[in-house]
């Protein structure tokens, strides 16, 4: 149940990750990170992710907040109540009416 940069290679240039960095709660379950640069931000990794998670003690879901460089939190913003699906990316739900199914993170014509 962390957040990482995951990564053993440096995507650019092939080399090896000089360090991995990761954020951890244990008491949450965090989905897939959304980067957001620094407008202006010269460093690759200037800016901060957005972490949609689940706390299991709250019993509720969150926007979580990290710089993205340092994995540091800055903010967690609660949803009053409101469970979002984990991992709510690329999830296929079938559509009943059809007998098809469409992924929800796809646009589609009406």
């Amino acid at each position: 149940r962390d957040v990482s940069t995951g990564a053993s290679r440096d995507v650019s240039t092939g080399a090896p990750a000089p360090s991995v960095v990761t954020w951890s709660d244990g008491r949450v379950f965090p989905s897939e990170p959304l980067f957001v640069p620094r407008p202006g931000g010269a460093a690759e990794d200037d800016g901060v992710l957005l972490v949609v998670g689940y706390d299991t003690a709250r019993r509720e879901s969150m926007l979580l907040v990290l710089e993205a460089r340092g994995m540091t939190e800055m903010a967690r913003a609660y949803t009053g109540g409101t469970r979002c699906p984990p991992s709510f990316h690329g999830q296929w739900i079938p559509d009943t009416d059809e007998g098809g199914g469409h992924d929800v993170g796809a646009k589609h014509d009406s």
